[in-house]
Formats: structure tokens, C-alpha cells, sequence
């Protein structure tokens, strides 16, 4: 029953166990008191603001920030980010990227 009731807030959040979901980047850096590095050339086919950004509660953390294309079925980028240290990036991060 415990186990049931430790799911239910990522259940009810639509995020992975282990994961905190952020309304902005800038949200993310605040809780984090990390800068999350993102490309300095931003192409325009990409849309701003992020649909995505999340906080793995790995070791270290990770964040991921995720764009969606402007036109559908357009291009998407996830850019996921170590934050305190080397680390590896949480399999359910990129698995739908793999997977496309």
C-alpha cells in the first residue's frame, strides 16, 4: 500500500517517479541554483518557450529541457544537462529519442 502511495504524485503529474517538472527554464535554475547551459545559436524552426522542462532526481541531478518544432511533425531537441558533477543521463530521458 506505501509503494502505491509513493507513486501516486508522479501518477497524477504525468511524470516519472524521480522526476520534478519545472514551468521554465529560468523556474529550474532557481530551484537548482545551477545554470542549465543551452545552445547559443537557436534555430527559428524550433519553438520557444520549452514544452519540457524536467529534473531527474538522479546522482547528480539532471535537467532536461525539450523543444518542439513549429510545424507538425517538425524537428525536436532535448538537451539534458548533469547538474554537480559527471554523471549518467537517465535512460528515460532519451529512450523516445532512440526510439525515433
Amino acid at each position: 500500500m506505501l509503494r502505491v502511495a509513493d507513486w501516486m504524485p508522479a501518477l497524477a503529474g504525468g511524470e516519472p517517479r524521480g522526476a520534478r517538472r519545472f514551468e521554465s527554464v529560468q523556474d529550474l535554475e532557481r530551484a537548482t541554483g545551477v545554470r542549465v547551459l543551452l545552445p547559443a545559436y537557436f534555430p527559428d524552426t524550433l519553438g520557444w518557450p520549452p514544452a519540457r522542462v524536467r529534473l531527474a532526481l538522479a546522482h547528480p541531478p539532471v535537467a532536461s529541457v525539450r523543444f518542439i518544432g513549429r510545424r507538425a511533425g517538425g524537428a525536436e531537441l532535448t538537451v539534458s544537462q548533469t547538474l554537480g558533477g559527471p554523471g549518467a543521463i537517465p535512460e528515460w530521458l532519451v529512450a523516445r529519442a532512440r526510439s525515433s
